[in-house]
């Protein structure tokens, strides 16, 4: 019974390590997309430092991906992906249209919304493909 109850312990820490760990990622990423969108807004950054944020934030997605969304919440991830990804584009249609943000304003949102989604989409399609070998594999 002990060895049964150490065995359940030593899962439980390593699941919760990994979860802890792919919300760090996850904060990381989103702190890199914002700064990141605030710097590109001010000044004239180069197409290579862009380049690089966008690489650093596709192999942070694809971590979070790895990491952090279980099975049992790959559904709710991916209606959420999907939503964010559908709705990004009206959305600051409307805000740019309705507000005078000025260009920085307007290139500042643009490129929070594109680093968000470079960070969301890799870990999306990283569960899809997840979930969807299990869908096949099962033998129900």
């Amino acid at each position: 019974m002990k060895k049964v109850k150490k065995q359940i312990i030593k899962s439980i820490d390593k699941a919760t390590s990994s979860e802890k760990l792919g919300s760090v990622f996850f904060g990381v990423g989103l702190l890199i997309a914002f700064i990141m969108a605030i710097v590109v807004a001010v000044s004239n950054v180069s197409s290579t430092a862009t380049q690089i944020v966008t690489v650093t934030l596709v192999i942070l997605g694809l971590i979070i991906g790895f990491l952090n969304i279980t099975n049992q919440e790959a559904v709710a991830f991916l209606i959420s992906t999907v939503v964010l990804v559908l709705l990004t584009g009206p959305f600051l249609g409307n805000i740019v249209q309705t507000f005078a943000l000025g260009s920085n304003g307007v290139q500042f949102l643009g490129e929070l919304f594109k680093n968000i989604i470079g960070l969301v989409v890799p870990a999306a399609i990283l569960v899809s493909l997840r979930t969807l070998f299990n869908v096949a594999k099962d033998e129900n």
